[in-house]
This record gives C-alpha cells, structure tokens and sequence, in this order.
C-alpha cells in the first residue's frame, strides 16, 4: 500500500497544473456626489450636520427648503449671512419676528436682490429657509 501512495504522489509531483488569469480591471472609487445646496443659483451649501427633509427650487431661482439640525436659529443664521457675504452679498436688512424663532434679511450683489427667511419651526429642531429673487 504504500508502493501505491509513493507511485501516486511521484505522479502528481510530476503534473503541471496551468492557470489562466483575466486581468484584473481596477475599480474606480466611487466619486462623492456634489454637496448638496439649498439654493442652486447662488450655489448656497445646505448647512454643515444638518438633514435636508425637502427642497423645491424655482425656475427664477427662489427655493424653499425644510432642515432639521440641532444648533440654535442664531448659530444657523450665522453660517448662512458669512456664505452669503464670501459670495459677495450684503445685507441691507436685518429683522427678528416672533419670540426669537424667525429671521428675515434682505442681501443685494450687483444689482440683484434677494429675501432671506431663516424660520425655526416652533422650538422644535425643525428649520425653513426660503430664499426669493
């Protein structure tokens, strides 16, 4: 017997076993989408952390969209104005409505103005931002 397995294990030692390999194709890393923006006209980004619930944009540029974020209505604000100023905006009003849960301002940039409500859905994380040409 083990005649046998020696005999065997020589004539396997004695095969060649042959592979074919495809080459190997790499695959791309999947690219990021672009960030998402509350407002595609002045390429305004939504805000950092937050969780986008709907967005409608108009065809003269005005949107509406609804956000949750935990961060105050002021800090919220406050990204926004500095966005809007690196863009060039400036603002020509300033207005708080409401126990400190809605704020309305009014930028211009060449000639182009824009109204800019910032409204905290009661004293919920729920926020709607409205930007009208």
């Amino acid at each position: 017997m083990r005649l046998v397995w020696m005999a065997l294990l020589l004539a396997l030692s004695a095969c060649v076993v042959t592979t074919r390999t495809q080459p190997i194709t790499p695959i791309s890393a999947p690219q990021p989408s672009p960030a998402l923006t509350v407002n595609a006209q002045i390429g305004l980004p939504a805000y950092p952390g937050s969780r986008i619930l709907q967005r409608d944009e108009e065809r003269d540029g005005s949107s509406r969209v609804e956000f949750e974020s935990a961060d105050p209505l002021e800090r919220i604000y406050g990204f926004f104005h500095n966005e809007l100023s690196a863009r060039g905006w400036q603002r020509t009003q300033l207005e708080r409505k409401g126990p400190a849960t809605k704020i309305e301002a009014d930028y211009v940039r060449g000639g182009v103005r824009i109204e800019f409500k910032l409204d905290q859905q009661g004293r919920s994380e729920r926020y709607k931002l409205e930007i009208e040409f």
